[in-house]
């Protein structure tokens, strides 16, 4: 019998589960938003600073506060790509002001504290293998563009698209996709030819695909249904066999490989708890330890697998640590922020 895709109704889900979900959306929502107001902005002579609307909470645990810099890439010649919402300030409430010239993807030198704009739009950013290209999504599409802001691309147009990550070889890449019904692994060429599903026998959602630097395995997360949290997976590429390598009652994402294959840094929140943290664990799942002590998601290991940058903080105020990339050094745990933002309240 052929396996039922899976209800993905914020109801049908316990509230942890409600809180990824919903997070998803307000990402989405205020990405199309800032798209928008980059667009309007340039009608006119002058960046303006444009009100968002107040949104509905991204989760249940409490009145949150945005990220304003999210989901960095750490490129192996030493170079962090990242998105900026551009918020300038924060209401009360928790919406926030953009000026539509500050967001976008940014590339940071993160020694020096100097960054450059890539494109005015864009989230998940992946980098190409040698560094000269970086893929990414932006209303559910997925892109590619030079390092330095030319050669726009489209990727993949068909269904919706998230995630997507460089195969080590720089010859494909990969991002999860419901264009054949429900999210599945697929890989493309970066002109989008020779599009096809990996694994298509999984009963179950496949997302946010990562690759081990050999090209074998990759890890990603699924939903598996009956199972009450999101846990992480490897595949072997070619003959498909999975490997369990999360089990317990925490919902489990944004696998990693550190650039050795050893390690898995990962985001893991626990049930009904706030806020998530980064973890890390061998490559079979063994060892499984926390890292972070003040929220963190969305982490990427430097190219000599010594540090980790991440999304810091609980959100649960605008301070200046809130919402921002913070470098770990993993074997000796200490850290440093290296994005930062206008803590001012809107007035």
């Amino acid at each position: 019998m052929a396996s039922k895709a899976p209800n993905c109704s914020p109801s049908r889900f316990p509230l942890w589960k409600r809180a990824k979900i919903w997070a998803h959306w307000f990402r989405a929502l205020t990405a199309a938003m800032a798209a928008l107001l980059t667009l309007l902005s340039g009608c006119g002579k002058h960046h303006a600073t444009f009100p968002v609307a107040p949104l509905p909470q991204p989760n249940p645990f409490g009145f949150l506060f945005p990220v304003h810099q999210d989901q960095p890439a750490w490129s192996n010649q030493g170079l962090i790509d990242y998105y900026d919402r551009g918020i300038t300030c924060v209401f009360p409430n928790g919406s926030y002001m953009v000026d539509p010239s500050l967001a976008g993807l940014w590339i940071l030198e993160p020694s020096s504290g100097s960054r450059h704009r890539v494109s005015p739009f864009g989230e998940a950013p992946s980098w190409s293998p040698d560094g000269s290209r970086i893929a990414f999504e932006h209303n559910a599409l997925i892109y590619s563009i030079a390092s330095d802001g030319t050669g726009l691309r489209i990727v993949a147009a068909l269904g919706r698209s998230h995630f997507p990550t460089w195969h080590p070889n720089g010859t494909w890449i990969t991002y999860d996709s419901n264009r054949g019904g429900w999210y599945t692994i697929w890989l493309s060429k970066e002109d989008g030819s020779e599009a096809h599903q990996l694994c298509t026998s999984w009963p179950a959602e496949l997302r946010e695909p990562n690759w081990a630097s050999s090209g074998g395995n990759l890890t990603l997360f699924s939903y598996l249904q009956g199972v009450p949290s999101t846990e992480i997976f490897s595949f072997d590429s070619t003959s498909c066999s999975a490997t369990r390598l999360t089990n317990n009652d925490r919902s489990d994402t944004d696998p990693r490989y550190s650039p050795d294959g050893r390690y898995i840094a990962f985001c893991s929140q626990g049930l009904n708890q706030w806020p998530p943290q980064i973890w890390v664990m061998n490559s079979d799942g063994t060892n499984a330890h926390q890292l972070t002590s003040a929220g963190g998601t969305w982490p990427t290991w430097s190219s000599d697998g010594s540090k980790i940058a991440y999304v810091r903080g609980d959100l649960t105020t605008n301070g200046s640590d809130q919402g921002i990339i913070s470098i770990l050094d993993v074997a000796v745990a200490t850290e440093r922020q290296v994005t930062f933002h206008w803590p001012s309240t809107c007035r």
